[in-house]
């Protein structure tokens, strides 16, 4: 089995993180990035929420109407920022 290329990232960060801070730095490193990733997705849905309210006070006149996906096809709401499946972000309606 070979690597591709993520894999060797992977591997040196590891590899690195051994050398300067002993085996007790990775878990250390992987909970930060966990707990980045985490305000990351709620940072995100704070704008989706925030974007679909300002939509709905403004009073769109596609709301209720569905849209689809350039990248994956996939349905998308009318109030949806991106993707459901791929995660693209949808153009603004309108």
């Amino acid at each position: 089995m070979a690597f591709a290329g993520m894999e060797w990232v992977i591997v040196l960060i590891v590899i690195v993180l051994l050398f300067l801070g002993g085996g007790k730095k990775i878990p250390e490193f992987a909970q930060s990035l966990g707990r980045a990733r985490g305000e990351f997705e709620r940072g995100r849905m704070e704008v989706e929420r925030d974007m679909s309210m300002d939509r709905a006070k403004s009073g769109s006149p596609s709301a209720g109407h569905s849209r689809f996906c350039s990248k994956c096809g996939a349905q998308a709401s009318s109030d949806a920022a991106f993707c459901a499946r791929c995660g693209t972000a949808l153009p603004m309606a309108g």
